[in-house]
């Protein structure tokens, strides 16, 4: 499973792609049932964003001052699109 899960992850960095494309759609092949498989990959996901933002932030490549800005925007935006 760790050497599946190396290769995959190693194919979806060289493509430029999240692993949870990569593993959702293996997950499908091999008959795992269609929302589980997409859960899988959500939190597969969610956990390389977590550790590339780590990384970023432990190398001081981000401006924090421009992502909170996007943070605060983000939100401010999402109320006109969800109660529209």
């Amino acid at each position: 499973m760790v050497g599946v899960s190396f290769f995959g992850s190693l194919i979806a960095a060289f493509c430029g792609i999240s692993p949870g494309n990569i593993f959702v759609s293996m997950l499908v092949i091999i008959g795992t049932d269609p929302v589980v498989a997409s859960a899988t990959g959500m939190y597969i996901t969610m956990f390389t964003t977590l550790a590339a933002s780590i990384q970023v932030f432990i190398f001081n490549k981000i401006n924090l001052k421009y992502a909170l800005s996007i943070q605060i925007m983000t939100f401010l935006g999402t109320f006109p699109g969800i109660y529209s």
